[in-house]
């Protein structure tokens, strides 16, 4: 049973290594010795994992044979198109490999040797705005050679595992297993993610697909597979390896937002340009009325970076901006409200002057009657105070 356990602990911190590892040595008592111990080839495994990270045509084999490759070519070079055009940014620094597997599991990864590989299921849920965005986050993976890294602590934390857990009883073996996932899920794996997203993002503004493709690919995954993200101690026994996907959608809304330099907002459903409500999105098709106001949010957030901003106009039901549809409306008479609440949003908004006193004229100037005024009296009072001062 011990043994068990024991593989189970180490398949599972493998699961994305493709590594094996040699039989771990038995010892009398787990200690920190014993933990030392078992990673003490950490240098050796990271060197070894590093020539793999150069090898690809050999890790492209071997990931291929692992997933299957998907026989359709319309998907691979859909697949091609786009990872060429986020390559052609210049952003990201060493060469990328894609292909297509015929998994329908929601999914898409990025290993050693900068090959990456999309699952089907994913691709028959994205457009290509929203596949960009995911395929620039693995892209990022690869320029923080986070494969490398990873897998280096997976093998030294089984390793580890293998020596520590020799002789130990089943509820010590669940416990270590547990502590061993939330050390490599939660610290190893959380901030990573986030930092592909911000260099995806970056990656994804560079290219000519969607800004508004960040947001909604996280929204497209939330309605998919619900909130990832547990909290508490389920947090320990099922450990979070991504953010949750409503904080991403939020920090993605947020990098819109900036990137039209602040006149561009999404709240929900809604768009704003410059504070004024201008569309109000609803579901069509496969986006929901979220992503559908992220993807022309997205739009219009790149007309303003492009300093491309003109006056709206309406063709059938599509607002279009320049060359731009930036949002088709379900009626006419809808198209035309957006098109009318846009040229208010982009109007200059009317200066407030101060206040003017009025010119003095002879309309305005009290005319001289003779009589004392309580105006005339309360100075002729000061004047006979200050004079009363300076003769003492």
């Amino acid at each position: 049973m011990m043994k068990a356990i024991l593989r189970r602990t180490m398949a599972g911190l493998l699961a994305a290594g493709m590594l094996a590892v040699p039989a771990a040595t038995e010892v009398q008592a787990v200690s920190w010795g014993n933990i030392l111990r078992g990673a003490i080839n950490v240098g050796s495994t990271h060197a070894a994992v590093d020539a793999m990270d150069r090898d690809q045509d050999g890790m492209l084999r071997e990931t291929q044979a692992r997933t299957g490759v998907y026989q359709n070519e319309t998907y691979q070079q859909r697949a091609k198109k786009i990872m060429q055009h986020l390559q052609d940014t210049g952003i990201p620094q060493r060469q990328y490999v894609i292909y297509v597997n015929p998994s329908d599991d929601i999914n898409a990864f990025c290993t050693l040797a900068g090959v990456v590989s999309v699952n089907k299921g994913l691709m028959d849920i994205m457009d290509d705005d929203c596949l960009a965005f995911v395929l620039a986050h693995e892209i990022s993976h690869g320029e923080h050679r986070d494969s490398v890294n990873g897998i280096t602590k997976k093998v030294a934390l089984a390793n580890a595992a293998g020596v520590a857990l020799g002789n130990t009883s089943a509820a010590e073996a669940l416990v270590a297993n547990i502590a061993l996932q939330y050390v490599n899920n939660e610290v190893f794996t959380m901030g990573q993610e986030k930092n592909a997203d911000k260099l995806g993002f970056a990656i994804l503004a560079a290219s000519p697909y969607n800004v508004g493709g960040a947001a909604a690919a996280m929204q497209s995954l939330l309605e998919y597979n619900g909130d990832r993200g547990a909290q508490g101690i389920v947090r320990i026994i099922a450990p979070n390896t991504h953010p949750r996907s409503s904080d991403r959608v939020t920090v993605a809304l947020d990098r819109l937002h900036e990137f039209s330099g602040g006149h561009v907002s999404v709240r929900g459903e809604t768009v704003l340009v410059n504070g004024d409500v201008v569309i109000t999105a609803a579901k069509a098709g496969r986006y929901s009325a979220a992503m559908r106001a992220q993807l022309a949010g997205g739009k219009l957030a790149r007309l303003f970076r492009d300093n491309a901003v003109t006056s709206p106009f309406l063709k059938g039901r599509t607002v279009i901006m320049g060359t731009t549809p930036v949002y088709t409306a379900a009626t006419v008479q809808e198209g035309q409200t957006i098109v009318t609440r846009l040229a208010t949003a982009l109007a200059p908004k009317a200066a407030k002057t101060p206040t003017e006193r009025p010119a003095a004229t002879t309309e305005n100037v009290p005319a001289d009657t003779g009589k004392t005024t309580a105006v005339d009296k309360t100075d002729d009072d000061i004047r006979d105070r200050v004079r009363a001062i300076l003769r003492n």
